[in-house]
């Protein structure tokens, strides 16, 4: 897992990565390739989570019309059946 922290030492910001096992890196110290990759990362975490959040919306949104369609039609019970 990747994190960042913050840290504010003498009005200054120091950010720092966290790789996945656990070594942390000043930003300012990562190299251009490190910090290329870690953007395209975060990129993609953000992508997956949007595609993650677009799906369950739409299992959301797919339930309430099937309720709604339940809701409006009285299934099983036909008055006129005996």
């Amino acid at each position: 897992m990747y994190s960042l922290n913050l840290n504010n030492t003498n009005n200054m910001e120091e950010l720092y990565w966290t790789t996945k096992d656990g070594t942390r890196i000043l930003v300012d110290d990562m190299t251009e390739s490190h910090l290329r990759n870690a953007l395209k990362m975060i990129i993609r975490r953000i992508n997956q989570e949007k595609q993650i959040r677009r799906k369950q919306e739409s299992m959301q949104s797919y339930k309430e019309k099937v309720m709604l369609n339940a809701a409006l039609h009285d299934y099983g019970f036909d008055p006129n059946w005996d």
